[in-house]
């Protein structure tokens, strides 16, 4: 019989990594990321307190937000949430979306805004979105009386049709919040943060937690650092929760400085190094391959020299190149991961020292602008009027309508995966040829000496 012959190159296994390659890119391109704040233009063209980046240029959400019935009423976009992955939520200090009625939230899938209920009636501070028992919530706290017409202390919760205040008062802000799910999803814990020292009727310094049906204190909170108290930023890295802002903590008779790590599995406390400083104030914080990224007001991180913008690998703390800054420098209040550079925003002029209007990219080596970043028709830098305050990454549903301009690395991707393809093209014809061949030889000679083919699936 006829030796097992060598498997022939796997067609199908390189047909199905282009087509994988061409979906991730596809995923890749109609992801969008979202700026909010009090600027009114982005890229230098007309953008009312919301913008969107595509990874070349800026676009409006349309007409943004605004406030009518009174021109000197303050207007801005606070805080931004992802809702089911192709939504955003937007909250903060307005009236209209784009000339939808929408008291002070509103949410926008990437083609219209739409109003949630009858909204909240006073400015919002802060927002996330979480889950429980299969419902997606939009929890706001911020200076308000009333959420869908009924009472609410200043802390209201929207579940998609109906909002409804959550059973607490708050002696002061919640300026930061992110959920955690435990015991393996079947419930959670939203973390919240901020300059309170009770919610509700727990005595809790500055850090809180829901659980669906009570609040209670986490690790004894913080405390006053120079006289003032305040969590402006947590995130989770699995059971490790990361609390940033103005404080200090005593960690085993030793004093961390507005920074920190709670353990949620084990109820205890650890320093990030030296921490930042009696004077390093952190807003943003986020994980990002398994470094924590941090952002504040600072000029340093650990005793390292650090412009508003720093690393910690789990054992010391690295700058991010130069920075940012520039002159009236407000700082970083929000990081994300847009298409895995780690994007930086706030009140800034320059980013590694070139311009970069109050946000810009790193991508582990180098800082690179946004395109002409957020601010005045000419560019602004940091100034107060054209600050970013919240940052999201969404895919948008599917719409008919042309796909954006490619830049350079989205060019490089799409050479990448044609490649592939025609790679497996290839693949496919060399199987048809090698199996044609090898028949081909079987049939030579008489009929009563032709053996069978052995088609086995072996690899060389």
């Amino acid at each position: 019989m006829m030796a097992a012959m060598p498997r022939a190159p796997p067609a199908a296994l390189l047909l199905a990594t282009a087509l994988a390659a061409v979906l991730v890119l596809a995923q890749a391109q109609a992801e969008k990321l979202v700026a909010v704040g009090s600027f009114l233009y982005a890229g230098g063209l007309p953008a009312s307190h919301i913008a969107e980046w595509d990874g070349s240029a800026w676009t409006t959400a349309n007409g943004g937000v605004h406030t009518l019935g009174d021109g000197s009423a303050y207007t801005a976009v606070d805080a931004v949430a992802v809702l089911g992955n192709n939504k955003v939520v937007a909250a903060g200090a307005f009236n209209q979306a784009d000339g939808v009625s929408a008291a002070n939230t509103a949410q926008w899938d990437g083609q219209a805004w739409s109003a949630l209920g009858a909204g909240v009636d006073g400015p919002v501070y802060g927002l996330v979105t979480y889950a429980a028992a299969g419902t997606t919530y939009v929890a706001v706290q911020g200076a308000f009386q009333a959420a869908g017409g009924a009472p609410a202390d200043g802390l209201a919760q929207w579940d998609g049709t109906a909002w409804s205040a959550l059973p607490a008062t708050v002696n002061g802000a919640i300026s930061t919040s992110v959920q955690h799910s435990v015991d393996g999803g079947a419930s959670f814990r939203l973390y919240v943060g901020g300059s309170f020292t009770q919610i509700g009727a727990v005595n809790a310094s500055g850090l809180a937690q829901w659980d669906g049906a009570a609040w209670a204190a986490v690790g004894g909170g913080v405390s006053a650092s120079s006289g003032y108290r305040l969590v402006a930023a947590l995130t989770l890295d699995g059971a490790d929760l990361y609390v940033g802002g103005q404080f200090s903590k005593d960690i085993d008779g030793a004093v961390t400085l507005n920074i920190a790590v709670y353990h949620t599995d084990t109820d205890a406390w650890s320093p990030l190094g030296a921490g930042m400083g009696t004077f390093g104030s952190v807003y943003a914080l986020l994980v990002h391959n398994g470094d924590l990224y941090v952002g504040g007001i600072f000029d340093a991180a650990g005793g390292v020299a650090a412009a508003n913008v720093a690393k910690w690998d789990g054992r010391a703390w690295t700058a991010l190149g130069a920075g940012v800054g520039g002159a009236d420098s407000g700082g970083v209040l929000s990081l994300a991961v847009f298409r895995n550079a780690v994007v930086a925003a706030g009140s800034f002029a320059t980013a590694g020292g070139a311009p970069a209007n109050n946000i810009a990219q790193w991508d582990g080596t180098a800082w690179a602008a946004l395109g002409g970043g957020i601010g005045t028709a000419e560019g602004g830098g940091a100034d107060g009027s054209n600050t970013v305050y919240g940052l999201a990454v969404y895919t948008p549903a599917a719409v008919a309508t042309p796909p954006p301009p490619f830049n350079r690395w989205d060019a490089w991707a799409i050479t990448v995966a044609v490649i592939v393809l025609v790679f497996a093209l290839i693949g496919v014809v060399a199987t048809g040829m090698f199996i044609y061949r090898k028949v081909r030889r079987s049939g030579d000679g008489d009929d009563d000496e032709k053996k069978p083919l052995n088609l086995s699936v072996q690899y060389p």
